[in-house]
Parts: structure tokens; C-alpha cells; sequence
């Protein structure tokens, strides 16, 4: 089960034409969100954002620049939401340059979830015959596997690239029932990342499902 979220979805733009942001931001602001000003440094010098606060869940922001825009929610079922209306804007504000466009599209998803006991989970997708030997090896008797890490896809572009890292929250007193659970995602495709975000949630609760077994 997932606990808490918090959840990054970034659209950038990497080649082509840049955002016109302050039209961005006006069209949220007719939709009553409110707006503050920032500057980024960045290596190519101070990059200019707007901060996007959304009128009815308050930690909710869209963030834009002429870079591209970058959604931030904790709701794993709203986001998609925010993204859908983010893309209308950015669409209505290109115009036509949306084609001539690369973009690189990220993603990181930051959850919590509950288990029966964390470690002991995290403990059992390890080779407990290595960690024997592992042990014996460095003369440490209290060492404990204390994450894993998965990934999928190909890490270049224009590929899809994911990894998954889960590792255990400790509790001060006893066992502990929750995971962090950290993915990131890599693509170029805003359509397929936008699909991963989709189906998140049964991937996550199937992957806890099988690996709590």
C-alpha cells in the first residue's frame, strides 16, 4: 500500500524553440493559480521560473521557464490532471513549434509504502550465502543487506530508462513497515511518459505484493 508520495514529472526542452513562459503563466493565472518569481542559477547562467501554486491543493506547483515546464504533486491520481492541463498550455503556447520540438521527459517518483516488516523483505531478495561470505570476509557480523535497486530499459536516448530503489525507513524502536521507494524515469516520449505514470500505481503495488511473499 501506497502511504505517502511525492511525485516529479518534468517536460524539457533540449532542442527547438523556447517556451513563452510569461504566456504560460498568464493563461494559469486566469485559472486562478498563484504565481512567484524565482532565479535558478544554472551553467548556462540565471534561469528565470515561475512558481504555480494550484488554487485548490496548495503543495501542488506547476514550474515553468522558457526551458519547459516541471509538474510537483503529492497525489499519485491528481497529477495526471495537472500534466493534462499543463500540456493544453504548453500546446496552445507553441503553436505550431510543438513538432519541431526534442524534448526530454523525467520523472521522479519518491513513495512510502507499508509491509509487514521492511528489512526482512529487503533481507530476502538478497543471496543470504553471499552475505555469509561477504560478512566473513570483512569481519562485520551485524551486516545486513539495507536496499536494491532494479532497472529496465536502455539509459540513452531516445530510449526509455527506469530504476527503482528500495531501501528501509527505520523506525526508533522495533521493526520497521515501511519502504522507500525511489523511480526515476528517462525518456523522450511524453506520451509513454505519461502511460508510466498511468499504470505507476499497479506497479508498485504489484511489485510489493510479490516481493513481501
Amino acid at each position: 500500500m501506497i502511504e505517502k508520495a511525492r511525485l516529479i514529472y518534468k517536460n524539457l526542452i533540449r532542442m527547438g524553440p523556447e517556451l513563452n513562459f510569461e504566456l504560460f503563466r498568464t493563461k494559469l493565472l486566469q485559472r486562478k493559480f498563484k504565481s512567484k518569481e524565482r532565479i535558478i542559477n544554472t551553467p548556462e547562467g540565471p534561469l528565470k521560473e515561475y512558481v504555480l501554486t494550484e488554487p485548490k491543493y496548495l503543495r501542488d506547483l506547476i514550474i515553468v521557464s522558457r526551458k519547459g515546464f516541471v509538474v510537483d504533486s503529492r497525489d499519485i491520481s491528481y497529477i495526471l490532471d495537472l500534466i493534462n492541463l499543463a500540456y493544453e498550455i504548453y500546446e496552445e503556447t507553441m503553436i505550431d513549434y510543438v513538432e519541431y520540438i526534442q524534448t526530454e521527459i523525467a520523472g521522479i517518483y519518491d513513495l512510502i509504502v507499508i509491509v509487514k516488516n521492511a528489512e526482512e523483505v529487503i533481507y530476502s531478495l538478497h543471496d543470504k550465502q553471499k552475505l555469509i561470505n561477504i560478512k566473513e570476509k570483512i569481519n562485520i557480523k551485524d551486516l545486513r543487506p539495507f536496499g536494491v535497486a532494479y532497472a529496465y530499459g536502455v539509459p540513452q536516448a531516445p530510449h526509455e530508462f527506469v530504476t527503482i530503489n528500495l531501501s528501509p525507513i527505520i523506525a526508533p524502536f522495533g521493526k520497521t513497515s515501511r519502504l522507500k521507494m525511489v523511480i526515476n524515469y528517462h525518456g523522450m516520449d511524453s506520451e509513454k511518459g505519461i502511460i508510466f505514470l498511468r499504470n505507476l500505481k499497479d506497479m508498485v503495488n504489484n511489485l510489493i505484493s510479490t516481493i513481501s511473499q
